[in-house]
């Protein structure tokens, strides 16, 4: 009996001693992190300051130590050598993705012993812990020369063994002696993918001149599975057919997973009949088993018509598990292979030059990364140089006496750009990928002085005049040989000589345009007629076009006007006093010098309106004061009064353009817009003073009459009594409630976002709200507010068909001043009021609070930015009175998010940025 009770005891005491063992390790575990290769990185580093960043990749326990020293380590004797060291423990628990930035000072996160003296020449720093026996390295970081060479080995120092084993924990930056390196920004993984992005030198920069600003890189960790795109930008021709877009998952477990890529409509400007069709496609990774990459094929259909550089957006949506990485959307540019009609024309007198870019298109073009050549000469247009649809891009020398609206109206060139003017040779445009897209010859000296010049396509051309406070500049008519929409008196041409030519023309009375042969047989001599001449009838119109024989000076503006009150209601309003008419000058006028000179000639009280389509009549602009009406360009006049038809002669120096600068007035404002498929809207409401003069500006983009070819554009306007507005002008003194119908047209259908543009110094205490009517929601606006809705204004069925699309209708603006907002009760928003967060921007919590004017049912939800929801916060029954909570972020990207407010059928939004 007594051998099995001593073996008993010697087990109890063994299993005693193996429970303290135990017990010991786990405490001495609980006291420090055990750090491996990549759990430690480094994110930038300044010799001039002798300090640098480092973020953990895990999180670090209360009481983790471990060293950083910028000596040489010798593998042989496992030690360093010339070393200064600086050793770190942990005061508390450091969560992973932490930044910490040691400047010799111990910091609320570690108690800090020792110095280093960092060099910008060839320097090198190991991160690693230390035990009895054993160097355990973490992270090194390596940069510079020494004496213009760079050692073979690792900047002076042996490659300690784990490092050749992990490559990732060990980066080498360049060799040019920057006193400062930093990481380009941060990023969102999991630590084994943030690793690989900290370890890649293309993502770190190098400065030695301006100091990099400090703290600033922090990294969203995130368990895995994580899902992105690989890329958030790639380009292809649109001749390839087909595209591709990659879909990347990291660390999977194989269970089941699935995304969707989906094709976002709103922000693209590529159609969805150009990519065949294609709305999503789902991605399966059910089954995968760590890292992987999956292609997604989009068609590409080219369309055969220039557009320019197109955008298709594509997006990650619907994630059945894991999280979103940093590209959760994906930009496509498809590049057009068409090149588009671009025209050259270049006119001299007076020893100055000035070359025209006329955009003949359907489309604008955008010059950005184009140049004009000639020779070794080369002029670069910058980034978002947009010629509209029938616009002209001027370019001109600049010299003292210019005026200010033909600099605004100019691109300018400096005195060794304008050579490229000035001598004589080949003057060649070419796009951003060098292809030559016109082309004009430049003639001699000695031949400046001739009215016919040679051009892209070898035409004849009129001479005409810029004035210029009594000095001409010359410029030359648009070739009319070349085929398109152009517009001619019918004292030019002769109708019957061009049968297969289909003519308009604009019958002020009737406010529509007529077609000649079929409504009409016959116009007056100085009717305005509007026609699409093919090869052949524009080859006939250079033949037999007439000179111009009512104004043989051609430094007068000719053209007959009126306006009449066709619906007898005494006021000129909708479509009537509007007159289509050309300047048949040799003389360039500003939109501001032509209003004045009609006004003072007619002596009216009330205000005209100037008005461009484009040269395709597919689209109507509001010019600014300052732009040019171009001789031969057209334009529409709208009186807003009563004008008997009458011949008006106007001498176009009868004011000089600079005496009509105008002083700008500080207006309240608040501006709307809508924007989708690349294109974009806005509606303005001004606040003014009694004393200051309104300036509205009127929309004729919603009358379907003016239109000649199909519709091509998004417009937003305000609805005002009959007439519709880009610009409306409110008192700041106004006592009533002013409800502003909002009215939306788009060529395309599709989702488009609505928000708040511009909101500058809108009165104390008014409140201003937008109703949705077809969702029966009520909304305040503040200068962070936006939606998303749907239109579908066209039947796609009938697309070729159409020319004018239906009205959405659905939005409805209030403008409430400050005395009347209790008047409006339960109605106003101001029964629930959601406050901007704070802080804003934030990392990585954010305090949201709002006001309860009375007890209700509310929902606060949090959306990403492309409208995806990614938090409910709140939803419930709360009381009256203030509410704030808090937002934790920690596993979001960095990025803009939108947080919502319902409280019954009212509606409030506000944008935040996380930081990270």
């Amino acid at each position: 009996m007594a051998e099995p009770l001593q073996n008993t005891a010697l087990f109890k005491k063994i299993h005693i001693v193996l429970l303290v063992f135990v017990i010991f390790i786990a405490k001495s575990s609980q006291a420090q992190s055990l750090l491996l290769p990549g759990d430690i990185v480094f994110v930038s580093v300044n010799a001039n300051s002798n300090s640098f960043e480092f973020v953990p990749l895990i999180d670090l326990e209360q009481g983790t130590q471990f060293s950083i020293s910028n000596g040489n380590w010798d593998n042989d004797e496992q030690a360093f050598s010339e070393n200064e060291t600086i050793h770190f423990t942990a005061q508390r628990k450091v969560s992973a993705g932490t930044p910490v930035k040691f400047n010799e000072k111990n910091t609320s996160d570690f108690i800090v012993d020792g110095k280093i003296s960092l060099s910008d020449d060839q320097e090198s720093l190991f991160i690693y812990q230390k035990d009895v026996e054993q160097t355990r390295f973490i992270f090194a970081l390596g940069w510079g020369e020494k004496q213009g060479r760079r050692d073979k080995s690792f900047f002076g120092s042996d490659v300690p063994t784990v490092f050749k084993e992990n490559s990732k924990a060990m980066l080498r930056l360049g060799n040019l002696n920057n006193y400062q390196y930093f990481i380009r920004n941060g990023a969102s993984g999991t630590p084994k993918m943030l690793l690989g992005f900290i370890s890649n030198a293309a993502y770190w920069r190098g400065d030695n001149v301006k100091e990099f600003s400090g703290i600033g890189t922090t990294f969203n960790l995130l368990r895995p599975p994580v899902i992105l795109f690989d890329q958030s930008l790639t380009s292809v021709k649109e001749d390839s057919k087909k595209t591709s877009l990659n879909v990347a998952i990291y660390e999977h477990d194989g269970s089941k997973l699935t995304v969707d890529v989906v094709f976002d409509s709103t922000y693209s400007s590529i159609d969805r009949n150009e990519i065949k069709g294609f709305r999503s496609q789902k991605v399966n990774f059910t089954g995968l088993i760590g890292n992987a990459v999956y292609e997604i094929e989009v068609p590409l259909e080219d369309d055969k018509r220039y557009e320019g550089i197109e955008t298709g957006i594509f997006s990650l949506q619907n994630l059945s598990k894991g999280k979103y990485g940093d590209f959760i959307s994906h930009t496509v540019l498809v590049l057009d292979d068409e090149i588009p009609e671009v025209q050259l024309e270049l006119s001299v007198n007076f020893g100055e030059n000035i070359l025209l870019i006329h955009n003949l298109e359907s489309n604008e073009v955008d010059l950005g990364n184009w140049e004009l050549v000639k020779g070794d000469l080369k002029i670069n247009f910058v980034k978002n140089t947009i010629l509209g649809v029938g616009e002209s891009l001027i370019l001109i020398e600049y010299k003292d006496g210019i005026s200010d609206q033909i600099l605004n109206s100019s691109y300018l060139l400096d005195k060794d750009e304008a050579k490229i003017l000035n001598s004589s040779g080949v003057i060649q445009l070419r796009n951003y990928e060098g292809k030559k897209i016109a082309e004009i010859n430049a003639p001699r000296k000695e031949q400046r002085n001739s009215n016919v010049l040679s051009q892209s396509k070898t035409n004849e051309s009129s001479q005409g005049t810029i004035v210029n406070n009594g000095s001409e500049i010359s410029t030359t008519n648009r070739s009319i040989s070349v085929p398109g929409w152009k517009a001619k008196l019918s004292s030019e041409i002769d109708a019957n000589d061009f049968s297969s030519t289909d003519f308009y023309f604009w019958d002020e009375s009737k406010k529509q345009f007529l077609k000649l042969r079929e409504d009409v047989v016959s116009v007056s001599k100085d009717e305005l007629l509007i026609g699409y001449f093919d090869e052949v009838a524009a080859s006939k119109l250079e033949s037999k076009a007439k000179k111009l024989s009512e104004n043989p000076s051609g430094e007068n503006l000719v053209f007959t006007v009126k306006a009449t009150d066709s619906n007898e209601n005494d006021r000129i309003d909708g479509l009537e006093g509007l007159n289509l008419l050309k300047n048949n000058s040799t003389i360039a006028v500003t939109i501001e010098q032509l209003t004045k000179l009609v006004e003072n000639r007619l002596e009216l009280t009330e205000q005209i309106d100037i008005f461009k389509s484009s040269n395709n009549f597919s689209s109507i602009s509001y010019p600014e004061r300052e732009d040019l009406i171009l001789p031969q360009e057209v334009f529409w006049l709208k009186f807003n009064s009563k004008v008997s038809a009458q011949q008006l002669e106007l001498d176009l120096t009868e004011i000089p353009i600079n005496a009509l600068k105008t002083e700008e007035i500080e207006k309240g404002t608040i501006e709307l817009e809508v924007a989708g498929e690349s294109k974009k809207s806005s509606f303005q409401v001004n606040f003014i003073t009694e004393e200051i003069a309104s300036e509205n500006k009127k929309n004729l983009k919603l009358n379907a009459g003016l239109y000649l070819n199909n519709f091509n554009e998004v417009v937003l306007s305000g609805l005002v009594g009959e007439a519709q507005y880009d610009v409306f002008e409110i008192s700041s003194d106004l006592n009533n409630i002013t409800q502003i119908p909002l009215n939306f047209v788009a060529h395309k259908n599709g989702e488009f976002e609505f928000k708040v543009k511009n909101w500058t110094d809108i009165p104390e205490g008014w409140v201003i709200q937008v109703e949705d009517l077809k969702e029966e929601k009520s909304y305040e606006l503040h200068e962070n507010w936006s939606i998303k809705f749907n239109y579908s204004g066209i039947n796609n069925s009938e697309l070729k068909e159409v020319k004018f699309p239906s009205t959405e209708e659905r939005f409805v603006m209030k403008v409430i001043p400050e005395a009347l907002v209790d008047a409006e009760g339960d109605d106003l928003p101001s029964s629930a009021e959601l406050h901007q967060n704070y802080p804003n921007p934030f990392n990585p919590s954010t305090t949201i609070s709002f006001y309860m004017a009375e007890e209700g049912n509310v929902k606060l939800s949090v959306f990403n930015i492309v409208g995806q929801p990614v938090a409910v916060l709140l939803q419930g029954n709360k009381s009256k009175g203030e509410h704030t909570l808090e937002w934790d972020a920690s596993d979001m990207p960095s990025g803009i998010y939108i947080y919502q407010l319902e409280v019954g059928t009212k509606v409030m939004t506000r944008k935040m940025t996380l930081v990270k």
